[in-house]
């Protein structure tokens, strides 16, 4: 019986831009039929295999193949379970597809295999908020907000959890704190509006409204323009 190994044929793009291979076809060779060609060759580990099948899912999740990204993510997983970031986009797809309960599985993965992984301690507290398990939410943001305390997606997210369970004041500290970082944040206007209407303040909440480019593009937009129409 002939014996199999890897190898990996670099393809390139004729184009100046690309100079290095831009992707690699995996082949299976029979040594009984390689001949001569088996010195042009160069035998790949099963490290390469793994990151192969990561980089494929990869292409899969940029065209929104979630399943089929998946598939290939976890062909990675079972040749290479530690391999950097491959859970974590894994838990994306999933994300993505609205399993967030399988998600928080290949987030915690990911955590547990590369330590202080901030999107993936973001990402399952974006997860538990959507499964209203609110408590593990805010601990998985805190987390993230002690590794960097600069990313105005934590702050944002954290301030989201806080409107959930009706802590307007504290979320308002949070949307502040994302606006300061990052004031292209418009959901952080629209929140923070309706913080200020639920704790009384119309006039403040109008303000946070008008500094929205385009209102409609938000839900209950119509909500918002009657609040702001009416006189105070």
């Amino acid at each position: 019986m002939a014996t199999l190994k890897y190898y990996l044929i670099p393809f390139y793009l004729n184009s100046v831009i690309f100079q290095q291979p831009l992707f690699y076809l995996l082949i299976t060779l029979s040594f009984c039929n390689i001949g001569k060609a088996q010195n042009n060759l160069t035998p790949i580990s099963s490290n390469q295999i793994s990151v192969i099948y990561f980089e494929k899912g990869k292409q899969e999740f940029l065209i929104r193949n979630y399943k089929k990204a998946i598939a290939f993510f976890n062909q990675a997983i079972e040749i290479q379970p530690k391999l950097k970031d491959v859970n974590y986009q894994a838990g994306l797809a999933e994300y993505n597809l609205k399993d967030f309960v399988t998600a928080i599985v290949y987030f915690t993965t990911e955590i547990n295999n590369n330590g202080k992984h901030l999107s993936a301690y973001i990402f399952r507290g974006i997860s538990e908020d959507k499964i209203q398990d609110y408590k593990a939410a805010l601990n998985d943001l805190n987390k993230a907000n002690k590794i960097n305390k600069k990313n105005d997606l934590v702050y944002l997210e954290r301030a989201n959890i806080q409107f959930h369970i009706n802590e307007y004041k504290k979320a308002i500290i949070d949307y502040t704190t994302a606006l300061a970082l990052n004031p292209k944040l418009e959901l952080a206007y629209y929140q923070l509006g309706f913080c200020n209407f639920y704790l009384k303040d119309t006039i403040s909440a109008c303000e946070n409204w008008k500094k929205i480019s385009d209102l409609d593009d938000f839900k209950g937009y119509e909500k918002v323009e009657k609040i702001c129409n009416q006189k105070h």
